[in-house]
């Protein structure tokens, strides 16, 4: 009897120091931008707001740039708060609910006009379900499906100055409600993490404009720069990533017709930093650059995107 005791508290003991060690050793696949498919930790109470300057300027045909007689130049500020309420270990609901600031700067025979518009934005619900995981010390390999929808929460009929309906692309909304979905795929072992995502948008109509469905590609490569080995489970971490962030849109129908300034492929590189300073406060930053662009018709194109932020595990 007292031998069996003795096997009992030590598989306890070490199934104990296993999820620990697992939990302590997955900061390195907390990426910025690409999903994970982790369901514990900071992924499944944490509180995550975070600040994302989108600029574009400029106006590419394809893979070309030409010159813009108007000088366009587009500011996205957008500050959402991400909130993940975990239901089970497997099942995590997650609101995302973002404020918005949109700015369109144009330059004409010399005169300067700004067009600015603020307020709330789509808001979307994210479910992520754990499929699979294999657990071993100091390792895990997880994958997770997820689905959403988006709802039309934003604006869609803000006007400028002189009471002229804002360009589409200003709106704070689309008005759509869309539908995406995919798979997740997590690999943590040491100091190294991955991250792998695909995932389907299904963008729906709306006032005549049916917006071009989305498929979007993700990797992300996790390193732990500090410390090379946990002394203790408290100990401050920091960790470098490079993520590789690729999106295929196809075209807008507009009445029926195709828009031919619509959709195309974009490729970011994505390298960031982030830095645990307590078992339940990270914060990190992470700047996008366009290495591919290849845009139907002519628009503007993309100059950079830098966010930035923080995530807070929920104390319950």
């Amino acid at each position: 009897m007292a031998m069996h005791h003795k096997t009992r508290f030590v598989t306890v003991l070490f199934l104990l120091l296993l999820f620990i060690d697992i939990e302590s050793g997955l900061a390195q696949v907390m990426s910025f931008h690409t999903q994970t498919a982790m369901s514990i930790g900071f992924e499944e109470r944490a509180v995550r707001p975070f600040f994302r300057a989108v600029s574009k300027s400029g106006l590419r045909t394809g893979r070309r740039t030409v010159k813009d007689p108007l000088d366009r130049n587009v500011t996205i500020l957008a500050t959402p708060i991400v909130v993940p309420f975990a239901v089970t270990r497997r099942l995590i609901p997650i609101l995302i609910v973002p404020s918005m600031r949109k700015q369109l700067t144009t330059t004409e025979n010399g005169v300067k006009q700004e067009i600015r518009n603020t307020g709330i934005s789509d808001v979307t619900l994210n479910l992520k379900y754990a499929l699979w995981q294999r657990d071993r010390l100091n390792q895990t390999t997880r994958l997770a499906a997820f689905a959403a929808v988006k709802f039309p929460t934003g604006s869609t009929d803000e006007t400028d100055a002189s009471g002229k309906p804002l360009p589409a692309g200003l709106q704070l909304g689309t008005g759509s409600w869309d539908f995406p979905f995919g798979l997740a795929f997590t690999r943590s072992s040491g100091r190294f993490g991955l991250n792998a995502a695909l995932f389907y948008r299904i963008n729906t109509e709306h006032e005549a404009i049916d917006f071009g469905n989305q498929f979007n590609s993700d990797l992300a490569f996790g390193y732990r720069l500090y410390p090379a080995q946990y002394e203790t489970y408290r100990e401050k971490v920091v960790n470098l990533y490079l993520e590789i962030n690729s999106t295929v849109t196809g075209k807008n129908q507009i009445n029926g017709e195709t828009d031919s300034s619509s959709g195309g492929h974009t490729i970011f590189l994505s390298p960031g930093l982030q830095w645990v300073l307590l078992q339940n406060l990270l914060i990190e930053a992470s700047l996008q650059l366009p290495v591919f662009e290849d845009l139907n018709g002519t628009q503007l194109e993309n100059d950079f995107v830098f966010s930035a932020g923080m995530r807070y595990l929920l104390p319950f």
